[in-house]
């Protein structure tokens, strides 16, 4: 295949344009700016006559298509990093012809955790032979308060950017102009975060309310056709002034429209936008409550053309593979009550929308006696017969562990929890409890304002306990009912823990003890009797229990810190047996924390791995050792980098290997299972596997079994591919000067209907990878 100049080559620019002066088109014409650009993605081939790509984590790419041509067939494989590992995808590209790829495939890291953040993974491609890539992007501009029309192509994904500098709230109306299509969009800011996304079928006219990010937005659309043509829309961003309803107030109106009318003693059917109408309300000292309810024409069900939408939104956004706006919606809602408090000071948006003269009103109101109630039993109760909600504001004044109980007589309850931090995201979360407190779980609860509420059964009945204790940084403490400890630690590091029951009464503590890492992620748990005993006159071992409980931790943690709580589910008297608890009764315990690493690994090097060469690391295998033996082989590493392993041993029996990556404090474990996919040879000859290095310092940990008949040795040779980043695509350059393209060039005219489509086509042959 010939290879692209590696230098930039700013080719053709054809602009397509309609002057006054040399055609005149209807006084209905709207005028279609489309720009077509394209793009070379160049590759080098490693010596090994495989091409190498590393693509990075890309939420949203500014691309339509990218695509390779062929001269012979292709086989890849793709290793696409996730929870578990990694995914190994293969297939081949035949030739001739073109082949669309879409290397922006990503995995992600899941937080598991409410208070974390999930992390998009890179992915490495392995193409059995040389090529490079062309991409393609279709892109126009939108601007707030005009309507833009469009024509796509079916099946590709086309580009627009948005300035809403000064719009507070927007209203985005896209209007398609054909059946027999389906269609979708998503918008984000410049921050990556993701606005809104909606889409539609056939003939739909939609409104998208939405609250801006940060800086310029950028809106994706894409639709499919089942027919040939171009697929045609008519988009229009509305800056709008949300009104605003204080505190106290009742807000009602009816939506007005219709798409049927009678015309001449006719039903005439017309598309119309919905009607769309957006309130805003904040309450930045007490827990309040927005109230709705709706009142449906009886005769809609036979003639209604819209659905009812009731849509809440924010300045907040909420972490789901990266950020996302805040937003909910309620198809046809009829009345419910929404609990908030601007905890950062946030304002929060309704918008209603529909039309056939649906009325609707809006309440806004403070919730009296709303502190809930912690480490004592109240009652809850609805006295009617339907679901009823009761919302509660919980006040943490330092980071805390919480567990529920309860004794429900009759019906069930659900609890439901959210708060904003300061970055404001909102975190949210069901609040588990169980009847028994024991079983009950551990809840953290970082410093701040929670928003807390309950919905009921229709005549429910029941009694709950909120016990809630805090997490202290000492290395002792006094826990009644719950609490912890938060003690320092390095994600790649293993640790003993002993926890020591100091208070010198005759009782036996049944404790519970769960480690959670930074963003409440659960990692062990472990449930174990301390208990004292005094012979009458001094304190003594127990017969049964120690007051001492230690174990090793071999599950790596997180950065800077781990949450340990700890529960005395009850305590006993052992005077009087085992069943007479003490209530509320506070237990002191000592904690030690102890770093294991290096008394868990035989051995543990850094190697420096530089670009182009072997580099060898050998671990002398003595005889004074276990059967099973760990080392551990630090890698300084060129992230984003293929790397070729070879494994070399003399009494070695068994052999299997792990892979550690630091991913922004948590860690991403690849299992053996996964690295053993392209596996060659044996241990005892020569083992060799591949990875990517998704950082500078990637961990290996060899675990290995011996014969120890004799002194032996474990030889790693680490070797880099020559790895191509699949480079992001330039910036999007919001406005096209269409004089100076007219200028440049001379006029492609494509009349459609009563549009006239400017065709922008930039042919840019770029940039090495």
């Amino acid at each position: 295949m010939t290879r692209i100049d590696k230098k930039t080559l700013l080719g053709l620019l054809v602009v397509a344009a309609m002057t006054f002066s040399l055609l005149v088109t209807p006084a209905s014409a709207a005028q279609i700016t489309m720009k077509d650009e394209t793009f070379e993605r160049v590759f080098e081939a490693d010596e090994n006559g495989h091409t190498y790509l590393y693509a990075g984590p890309t939420l949203f790419d500014l691309i339509t298509s990218d695509y390779i041509t062929l001269n012979e067939d292709l086989d890849w494989v793709s290793y696409v990093n996730n929870n578990n590992g990694w995914t190994q995808n293969t297939g081949s590209w035949s030739s001739p012809g073109q082949s669309s790829v879409n290397w922006h495939n990503h995995g992600t890291l899941t937080t598991d955790g409410v208070w974390g953040e999930d992390t998009l993974l890179p992915t490495f491609w392995d193409l059995d032979g040389e090529t490079n890539s062309t991409v393609n992007r279709r892109s126009f501009s939108l601007t707030m308060g005009q309507t833009t029309t469009i024509a796509m192509e079916s099946e590709l994904m086309y580009v627009a950017t948005l300035d809403v500098a000064g719009a507070e709230f927007v209203h985005l109306t896209i209007n398609s102009l054909q059946d027999e299509v389906g269609w979708e969009f998503l918008i984000v800011d410049s921050e990556d975060a993701l606005i809104a996304a909606g889409g539609g079928m056939n003939g739909d006219i939609i409104v998208t309310p939405f609250k801006p990010g940060t800086g310029l937005h950028y809106m994706w659309i894409g639709a499919g056709s089942d027919y040939s043509g171009l697929v045609m829309f008519d988009i229009h961003p509305q800056a709008v002034a949300p009104v605003s309803i204080p505190v106290g107030t009742v807000v009602q109106d009816s939506l007005p429209g219709s798409e049927l009318t009678l015309v001449d003693g006719s039903l005439v059917h017309t598309e119309k936008a919905p009607t769309a109408r957006t309130y805003k309300y904040n309450s930045p000292t007490d827990l309040a409550m927005i109230s709705y309810s709706f009142n449906y024409p009886e005769i809609l069900p036979l003639v209604s053309q819209y659905t009812t939408i009731l849509s809440i939104t924010s300045d907040t956004f909420v972490n789901e593979n990266g950020k996302v706006r805040m937003s909910l919606d309620f198809p046809m809602p009829l009345s419910d009550n929404y609990f908030y408090k601007s905890i950062q000071g946030e304002t929060y948006y309704l918008t209603v929308m529909g039309g056939d003269n649906v009325h609707y009103a809006l309440y806004n109101s403070i919730v009296a006696d709303n502190e809930l109630l912690l480490n004592e039993e109240f009652l809850l109760q609805n006295l009617n017969g339907d679901t009823a909600k009761k919302g509660y504001l919980l006040t943490v004044e330092e980071d805390s562990f919480m567990r529920v109980n309860t004794t429900q007589y009759s019906g069930v309850s659900d609890w439901f929890a959210y708060t904003v931090t300061d970055d404001m995201v909102m975190r949210q979360f069901s609040v588990s409890y169980h009847t028994d407190f024991a079983s009950s779980p551990f809840i953290y609860m970082p410093a701040g304002e929670y928003v807390i509420f309950a919905t009921m059964d229709g005549y429910f009945l029941g009694e709950f306990e909120f016990n809630i204790g805090p997490i202290t940084t000492d290395l002792s403490t006094s826990i009644s009912r719950v609490g912890g400890f938060r003690v320092e630690t390095d994600a790649f590091d293993f640790f003993n823990l002993t926890l020591y029951m100091s208070t010198e009464d005759n009782i036996t503590a049944q404790t519970r003890i769960h480690l959670y890492d930074r963003t409440g992620r659960s990692l062990v748990t472990s449930n174990y009797p301390l208990s004292n005993w005094w012979d009458g006159n001094n304190l003594v071992e127990h017969p049964t229990w120690s007051n001492t409980y230690s174990f090793p931790i071999y599950t790596m943690t997180s950065d800077e810190y781990t949450l340990i709580a700890v529960s005395p589910d009850y305590v006993a008297n052992n005077t009087a047996g085992l069943t007479n608890h003490y209530e509320n009764y506070f237990v002191n315990y000592t904690l030690t924390w102890d770093v294991i690493t290096e008394e868990y690994f035989k051995d543990t090097a850094t190697l420096n791995v530089g670009d182009g060469a072997d580099y060898v690391f050998h671990f002398a295998l003595d005889t004074e050792s276990e059967i099973n033996e760990h080392y551990s082989l630090k890698l300084n590493a060129t992230p984003g980098t293929w790397f070729n392993v070879s494994i070399i041993s003399e009494d070695v029996t068994g052999f299997n290997a792990e892979l550690f990556h630091n991913m922004g404090g948590r860690i991403h474990y690849t299992p053996w299972n996964d690295l053993n996919d392209n596996l060659v040879g044996t241990i005892g000859t020569e083992l060799i596997f591949e990875f990517g290095g998704m950082t500078e310092s990637p961990v290996f940990i060899f675990n290995l079994v011996r014969s120890l008949g004799t002194e032996g040795n474990l030889t790693i040779r680490i070797t880099p591919f020559l790895t191509n980043t699949v480079a992001d695509m330039p910036a999007l350059v919001p406005e096209f000067d269409l004089l100076a393209g007219i200028a440049m060039a001379a006029p492609y005219i494509l009349v459609l209907g009563a549009s006239v489509v400017v065709i922008v086509v930039v042919y840019v042959k770029k940039f090495k990878t």
